[in-house]
C-alpha cells in the first residue's frame, strides 16, 4: 500500500471513511472540501467543493456512488462521486438512497428533530 500524504489538503482533517466497496477513501477537510482518492494507489479521484464551510461529517451510500456531507453552517450537501460533482437536487433525488453510514447529524432521518 502507498503511504498517504496530507497534500493536497491544506487544513486539518475532520472525517475519513472508506467507501463500502473498498475502491475509494473520502477525506473531509477544514478547507471546505472532500478529497476522494482511489484506493489502493491513493490517486486523487476528485475534489468535492460545493460547501461554504468546513466539512464536519460525511456518509457513503451503500452502493458507493454518493456522499452526503454536513458542514459548519449546518448544511447538507450530496455528491455523485463517480461523476465528481454535486447533486444539485440531492435532497429530493436521493431521499430513498440506502446509506452505509449514518454519522451526519443532519439528514432525512433526523428532519423534524431540529
Amino acid at each position: 500500500m502507498v503511504a498517504a500524504k496530507k497534500a493536497p489538503m491544506t487544513k486539518s482533517l475532520e472525517d475519513i471513511k472508506f467507501s463500502p466497496d473498498g475502491k475509494f477513501i473520502a477525506v473531509a477537510c477544514h478547507d471546505n472540501k472532500v478529497y476522494v482518492f482511489a484506493f489502493h494507489h491513493m490517486e486523487q479521484h476528485c475534489i468535492l467543493s460545493a460547501s461554504n464551510s468546513f466539512i464536519s461529517h460525511l456518509d457513503w451510500s451503500a452502493d458507493s456512488r454518493y456522499i452526503r456531507t454536513n458542514d459548519g453552517h449546518y448544511e447538507i450537501l450530496y455528491y455523485d462521486v463517480l461523476e465528481g460533482r454535486q447533486e444539485a437536487n440531492g435532497a429530493t433525488a436521493l431521499r430513498d438512497v440506502e446509506w452505509k453510514t449514518h454519522t451526519c447529524p443532519i439528514s432525512w432521518a433526523t428532519q423534524g428533530i431540529w
